[in-house]
């Protein structure tokens, strides 16, 4: 019995082996869940009291809302046309280690480099299939470049073409069925884009990033610093209004982890509709660079503004530094720079002379003899006085200084109060242009002299802004409404419309008699025996002053180093627009070229040129414009790469020799050119023009050839 008992027990041992150690297993396995709730207890009791601060700031942080960029508002001329405005453009790039198939996507490069080769000439096919191929030449896969960033900016229309390379157009029976596949990623932005492209640049503006001391001055934090930033002209003085309100999207738990929700939206940035005109603008710069251009001793830089007398609308502005050889788009001088202004202050000295009874009239006689040391009359040595209208055609120095060294002047023993004088009447006073002031007028900081006085009266100790001056001869041409040069019209938004309405500096500068009688003087500068006589046959009455100054430079004034300017309006008997021209530093001896050779002749080709086009009229001239050598050839630019990139970029060919003669009433071939050269001769000949799309001229209608009646519009179609 005992050794059957005995056999069970060996035989159930055999069966069940494990039986023996069922408690160390249990007791195993206990051990581990206490392990396991000690750490649990640890962990929760470290998180939920130690480190609570640190989840909660991380907690924080995920439910930090995104900024949304508003789109930035458009910057518009006169009429309505676009100056600045944004592009959506396109990036692409290469994520190699997304790469679902490498063997697929090597098979389709060379397909895909033909393409790029094709829309993208700056390399060819084999330059791109190396650069594409490079990263697939490492050995071990995780030691290739993680990205290469294929193309940047390409412009709507090319993407839509790009869709349809190899590689990027996935799908059935495509080698990779999703772009994510293919490891290329693409990603949309705007652009700034300036159809009209350096044209009125400087007033206009330009956008860009700011580094961060440059945010930490204008108290914005470094979440900015992605944001574009008006640099200067008006994206700079109108930059808020411009950019709009940022929105901002919220992080929300989704299925697919955490998704961003816009739950404030932004605000789109007001459409600034300026008071350039793109015609005008475009005159401006032709006649000033023209000018520039047959010029034997070139300007160091030159600044041309054209105005409307009535509005003080800065119709067109223009300004140029001389470098390398060439004439390219500078600072604001116009408004950020400013000079002694030579003779041109002359007439604010007849005007206050006027207007404190310190001469009756301009055809009252002044003395032009020696006085304060100025020897210089400008009168033959016989003539003891003159008229106060011919001391400013002569422009007299003497004759000036004896103005407001009158008997009964009060400035010649309180010289400072002719600064206060000056102060009165709304010179000292910062001009805001387009919501950012000009620099204000300079003037001695220290107790005025009869000497500086006296050097006041014929043009120096005083240093104006070209605008301030200007804002002078405009107020005596508007019968002494001293107007606010102004910028831009108006504010567009979504659902309002904000006016900036004309307004004054002073509501007269003089009276409107005196600024009649000023006006009678100026007209005499430009006529036989005055300073700008070279102007006179112009076939708009003109009527202004012309200003030579010496240049003062490292503290001393240089005889050999000049500033030539002309400020003054047309046409004479009913001023409708004021125009102000300076070269200044031209490096050329004393008395060997004067104002009416230099800044005056491009007065002379823009009056000509705008009787020309009806701005002066009610209708166009019918006869060419008297232009020297008659019409020019067709002007084409220099660079000729710029037109290469044209036959590239947009399918379009140029004329390489560019001899086609310009005639009135011919539509000219101006495909390949850019706008601003397009636009010159279009109106060279007769024609208004209008604009579609950006970049270069792709075609015209207008076709090249065809004899179309003056006045006609020729509709550009651009493609980059």
């Amino acid at each position: 019995m005992s050794t059957e008992t005995e056999n069970r027990s060996k035989k159930t041992k055999k069966e069940n082996p494990g039986n023996g150690n069922l408690l160390g297993r249990y007791i195993l396995i206990a051990f581990f869940f206490f392990i396991w709730a000690v750490g649990v207890v640890y962990f929760l009791a470290k998180n939920s009291l130690v480190d609570s601060s640190k989840w909660v700031e991380r907690e924080n942080s995920m439910r930090k809302p995104k900024i949304v960029e508003p789109v930035r508002g458009d910057i518009l001329a006169r009429d309505g046309s676009i100056l600045a405005t944004n592009e959506i453009c396109y990036d692409v790039a290469i994520h190699y280690r997304q790469i679902a198939k490498d063997s697929t996507f090597i098979a389709n490069v060379p397909a895909f480099a033909e393409k790029m080769a094709e829309y993208f000439p700056e390399r060819t096919k084999q330059e791109w299939m190396d650069t594409i191929l490079a990263p697939f030449r490492e050995p071990v896969k995780s030691k290739r470049r993680k990205f290469f960033a294929l193309i940047k900016g390409m412009n709507h229309d090319t993407y839509q073409e790009f869709l349809k390379f190899p590689i990027i157009d996935c799908g059935y029976g495509k080698p990779f069925r999703y772009r994510c596949q293919t490891g290329i990623s693409i990603s949309s932005r705007y652009r700034r884009m300036y159809p009209c492209g350096n044209m009125a640049r400087r007033s206009i503006g330009k956008v860009g990033q700011m580094d961060t001391t440059d945010l930490k001055k204008m108290g914005k934090g470094i979440e900015c610093k992605d944001r574009l930033f008006g640099l200067y002209g008006l994206e700079e003085a109108l930059d808020s209004l411009l950019y709009g309100t940022q929105g901002k999207k919220y992080p929300t738990a989704g299925t697919r982890g955490i998704q961003y929700w816009t739950n404030i939206e932004p605000i789109n940035g007001y459409n600034v509709k300026s008071t350039i005109d793109i015609t005008l603008q475009d005159l401006l710069d032709t006649s000033l660079l023209d000018e520039l251009e047959v010029q034997e001793r070139k300007p160091k830089n030159a600044i041309a503004m054209l105005m409307d007398v009535k509005t003080g609308d800065l119709l067109a502005v223009s300004n140029y530094d001389y470098k390398d050889g060439k004439y390219v788009e500078a600072m604001n001088y116009a408004f950020e720079a400013r000079y002694d202004p030579g003779s041109l202050l002359k007439t604010l000295t007849l005007l206050i002379a006027l207007e404190d009874g310190l001469v009756p009239s301009v055809n009252a006689m002044v003395p032009v003899t020696p006085i304060q040391g100025q020897s210089k009359s400008h009168f033959e040595k016989h003539v003891k006085a003159a008229t106060a209208s011919d001391i400013i055609k002569k422009s007299s120095n003497t004759g000036m200084i004896h103005m407001l060294f009158a008997p009964n002047s009060p400035y010649p023993s309180h010289p400072q109060q002719y600064l206060k004088r000056l102060e009165g009447i709304g010179l000292m006073e910062p001009i805001n242009v387009g919501n950012r002031n000009a620099v204000s007028l300079g003037y001695p900081r220290r107790k005025m002299t009869e000497k500086d006085l006296a050097q006041m009266a014929y043009g120096y100790n005083l240093d104006f802004p070209p605008i301030l001056m200007m804002s002078i001869y405009n107020a005596v041409a508007n019968d002494g409404k001293f107007v606010r040069p102004r910028l831009y019209t108006e504010l567009i938004g979504e659902d309002t419309i904000i006016k900036n309405d004309v307004s004054y500096i002073r509501d007269r500068i003089c009276s409107e008699d005196h600024a009649r009688q000023i006006r009678e003087a100026l007209r005499t500068v430009v006529q036989v025996g005055g300073t700008g006589v070279r102007m006179k046959d112009c076939v708009v009455p003109l009527a202004g002053k012309t200003g030579t100054a010496q240049v003062n430079k490292d503290g001393k004034y240089h005889n050999d180093i000049w500033r030539f300017s002309f400020c003054g309006f047309m046409p004479y008997e009913n001023p409708q627009y004021t125009i102000f021209v300076m070269f200044n530093e031209v490096n050329i001896p004393a008395n060997t070229i004067s104002v009416g050779r230099s800044a005056g002749q491009v007065v002379l080709r823009m009056a000509e040129k705008m009787y020309a086009r009806g701005y002066l009229g009610d209708s166009p001239m019918v006869a060419e414009a008297k232009e020297k050598g008659g019409l020019p050839k067709v002007f084409r630019s220099f660079d000729k790469s710029a037109y290469e990139a044209a036959e590239n970029i947009a399918g379009v060919h140029y004329n390489k020799n560019g001899q086609d003669t310009l005639k009135r009433g011919v539509v000219p071939d101006v495909v390949a050119m850019g706008l601003k050269e397009a636009i010159r001769n279009l109106e060279t000949c007769g024609y208004n023009v209008k604009a579609e799309g950006s970049g270069f001229v792709a075609n015209q209608t207008p076709v090249a050839g065809t004899k179309s009646p003056l006045g006609t519009t020729v509709v550009l179609h651009l493609k980059q």
